[in-house]
């Protein structure tokens, strides 16, 4: 049974009424990378929750001077602030590094893409061409005002396709998956140095989401020996958290936001 989410009043009051140290995340993702961290996090006592969405956090954030008498960290990805920038009325909230807190995984992992065998790893790279132009094109609609789609992974067999939707067409060959980008109908080709900007930096502000969506596909594929999660993916990508250079830097400005100084010192 799905836990049910507080409402914006309800982690207010919590927080009003509480003496204990409290991170406040997004979601399950965040709360799950929360727990890896936790060790390194003096005092161990820190509460975490899970405000459930960023919309959320932000309310909650706005109302801080309510519960100004409690220590509180908030953790945010960044989403598409990676391009705008971060307004300045935020600036005392901790934001990942990257486009979420899978791309920080991601992106400071030395193992994940050493999991693909080397046909899986060759179809993956070209496929993660194709899903650059397109995310690219993807935020300089959003950039313009016009609501983007979010990818969606399918295996398509007689399924009706959306003309305003990008689909990756998933077959499979022996034991090993072949994609396909079937892009939405009013693609058209991104701004060239934008993308070449994209691509330099795609572990940090391709989408996380679907940058494990996308590894997903190939380490589950039908007839692969071995098989992992989400969740597993995510494990293998950030631990040890001490010494990934991004689950490292926000133990270090967690610590700090805790005044937790001793910690910080002996993780620098």
């Amino acid at each position: 049974m799905k836990k049910r989410e507080l409402t914006v009043e309800e982690i207010v009051s919590l927080l009003r009424h509480s003496s204990i140290p409290t991170i406040l995340v997004e979601g399950s993702e965040d709360v799950m990378v929360y727990r890896w961290l936790k060790q390194h996090i003096k005092p161990l006592k820190a509460s975490a929750i899970e405000c459930g969405g960023r919309e959320k956090l932000l309310s909650v954030y706005k109302r801080r001077k309510e519960f100004d008498h409690l220590k509180t960290v908030f953790l945010a990805d960044q989403d598409m602030y990676v391009f705008l920038g971060i307004p300045s009325d935020y600036s005392d909230i901790i934001w990942t590094a990257g486009y979420s807190i899978e791309n920080d995984i991601y992106a400071g992992s030395t193992k994940l893409d050493d999991l693909l065998d080397e046909e899986e790893r060759d179809d993956y790279k070209q496929l993660l061409e194709k899903i650059l132009e397109w995310f690219a094109f993807e935020v300089e609609e959003y950039q313009k005002g016009k609501e983007g789609n979010k990818i969606d992974i399918v295996i398509l067999h007689n399924q009706s396709i959306s003309e305003n939707e990008t689909y990756i067409n998933i077959q499979y060959e022996n034991s090993y998956a072949k994609t396909n980008l079937i892009l939405r109908k009013d693609f058209d080709l991104p701004n060239q140095n934008f993308l070449s900007e994209m691509k330099k930096d795609f572990k940090l502000k391709l989408r996380g989401k679907i940058l494990f969506k996308v590894l997903s596909v190939y380490l589950n594929a039908r007839k692969r020996t071995v098989k992992y999660k989400s969740e597993a993916l995510y494990e293998i990508g950030a631990k040890p958290v001490n010494q990934h250079p991004y689950m490292k830097r926000l133990i270090v400005e967690i610590n700090k936001k805790l005044g937790n100084q001793e910690q910080v010192f002996h993780l620098l």
